[in-house]
Formats: C-alpha cells, sequence, structure tokens
C-alpha cells in the first residue's frame, strides 16, 4: 500500500465528507472497518502472506498508515508486514512530483518486495 489512507483526525473532516460521500452507509468514523482495520474481525483471514505499507513523512495521514502497519503486526494474521517511509516528502509525490530524488529508492522498495521470495 503505497500512502494508504484510513481516515483521519478532525485536521481532516473535508476527507471524511467526501469518503462519506463516496461510501454512504460509512459512518466516516473509527467504528468503520474500511476506515480503521483495528475494529476489522476478518482482518485475521486476510488473503496473503505480505503486506508492504509505504508512508512519507510530510502527510496528515501518515500515522494511519503507521497504526495499519503496527495493527497488522498485533493481528492474528499469519503474514509478514513491511513498513518504509520516504522523509522529505508529501502524500504521492511521487505521482505529482515523479522527478523527485526519492522516487527511484521508492520504487526499488517495492520491486523488491514484489519479487522476494
Amino acid at each position: 500500500m503505497v500512502h494508504p489512507f484510513f481516515g483521519a483526525t478532525k485536521e481532516l473532516d473535508k476527507i471524511i465528507e467526501m469518503y462519506k460521500f463516496m461510501y454512504p452507509s460509512s459512518t466516516g468514523r473509527d467504528d468503520d472497518p474500511k476506515l480503521n482495520p483495528e475494529v476489522d474481525v476478518n482482518l485475521k483471514s486476510m488473503v496473503g502472506d505480505r503486506v508492504l505499507v509505504c508512508a512519507v513523512e510530510k502527510d496528515l495521514i501518515r500515522d494511519r498508515g503507521l497504526a495499519y502497519y503496527d495493527v497488522l503486526l498485533k493481528s492474528e494474521w499469519n503474514g509478514n508486514v513491511e513498513f518504509y517511509e520516504t522523509l522529505g516528502e508529501g502524500h504521492c509525490f511521487h505521482l505529482f512530483n515523479p522527478n523527485s530524488e526519492n522516487v527511484g529508492p521508492l520504487n526499488d522498495i517495492i520491486v523488491n518486495f514484489i519479487y522476494q521470495d
């Protein structure tokens, strides 16, 4: 997951409003498993045995990606989870600034993760 969105704090009320527009049945709060994997009762049966969570230092929702990583580590899910953080960059920097010197290292991490045995 590259720069995942799992809801946010009050600072991001506009994003939550947009989310509720896209998913009208959602409360837009932490009781929604799509916004807070910690409350997902089916997390332990998640398909796949590896997850890579990539975050960036200058992202308002960085902590939610880190929280997802922590939730997977502590869960009953039997897979392996890795966390990679790019310092000095913002959300989706690799799309908005593809010439950034940090795009190459991020791509390398993703490619190496995909081709692990």
